[in-house]
């Protein structure tokens, strides 16, 4: 249900601007797939490791590593963020997303 912004007359004049309740927070739809990709990635990387015994390919990996800090004076703060991926976890990000469409 739309509801009218109390500052679209003053904004535009006689034009009113429906907007909805709630817009710019992240969404149950949103949370389902950002959930879902990480299982796929971890799910890709786990079926990744147990078959590459048998196809090596699947284990060869990436690195992508970001790492900011800042020292404010009063603040100081290093977080480390790394992602490794391989072709496994890729084919289970492309399923997690082809789930996430069929759901939808």
């Amino acid at each position: 249900m739309f509801r009218f912004s109390p500052f679209a007359k003053l904004m535009f004049g006689k034009k009113r601007i429906p907007y909805k309740k709630g817009v710019g927070k992240m969404g149950k739809e949103t949370l389902t797939l950002v959930f879902l990709l990480v299982s796929g990635l971890l799910f890709g990387s786990i079926i990744g490791e147990i078959l590459s015994p048998w196809l090596p390919f699947l284990a060869k990996s990436k690195e992508i590593t970001w790492s900011p800090a800042a020292d404010l004076e009063i603040l100081k703060y290093e977080l480390n963020f790394q992602v490794k991926l391989n072709l496994a976890s890729i084919g289970g990000l492309a399923l997690a997303f082809w789930i996430h469409r069929r759901i939808k």
